[in-house]
């Protein structure tokens, strides 16, 4: 099977295969912690509390579509799981105290053809305000510069979402508007 980053090719990074089969990962990213944060593997235990924040039309404003039905929403957040077990990398489950508040940081993608990190950031509006994203953002984009400097980092944002525009430029990101797709703006590391 062909390593999904055949970029990394000669760069010196060496996947290690307990991590999971994301070529250039160098150490386990399943369990990080920040100055307040614990951003750790998300895990079907978590699946109810992710569902609720995906699902709380607050989270969802800015989707033309509306939020999902807790259905669609349990399904995503079984996607996340999924994620880490195919990859062995993936969005975290954010954590504050021990209560979960959000979901963020990095999985894999392929975007306009090219291998890349996908950005997230999505928390309980409980927890809005408070600089939270913008610690596991940036623990997030120090992983992916430390253990995959290649790849790109692409963040997409809706352009009415004015806190995640914010928050993908104060990340480092920048607007490369060749990239938008179906009403997303899209910030990338570099491309």
């Amino acid at each position: 099977m062909e390593a999904p980053f055949p970029e990394l090719a000669g760069t010196g990074l060496v996947p290690v295969p307990q991590v999971g089969s994301v070529a250039g990962v160098t150490e386990p990213l399943e369990d990080r912690w920040t100055t307040r944060l614990h951003l750790r593997r998300i895990t079907a235990d978590d699946v109810p509390a992710i569902a609720a924040i995906e699902s709380d039309p607050r989270t969802c404003a800015h989707q033309p579509s509306g939020p999902p039905s807790l259905e669609e929403a349990t399904e995503t957040a079984r996607s996340f799981v999924a994620q880490w077990g195919a990859d062995g990398v993936g969005y975290w489950a954010v954590e504050l105290r021990g209560a979960l508040i959000g979901v963020a940081g990095l999985r894999f993608m392929n975007y306009a053809l090219r291998d890349c990190w996908n950005l997230a950031y999505r928390f309980s509006p409980d927890f809005w305000g408070l600089g939270y994203a913008t610690e596991a953002v940036a623990e997030a984009m120090q992983v992916a510069f430390t253990h995959t400097p290649r790849l790109p980092v692409v963040a997409r944002v809706r352009p009415d979402n004015g806190p995640a525009l914010k928050l993908a430029e104060k990340a480092g990101l920048e607007r490369h508007p060749a990239l938008d797709r179906d009403g997303f703006l899209v910030f990338v590391s570099h491309w």
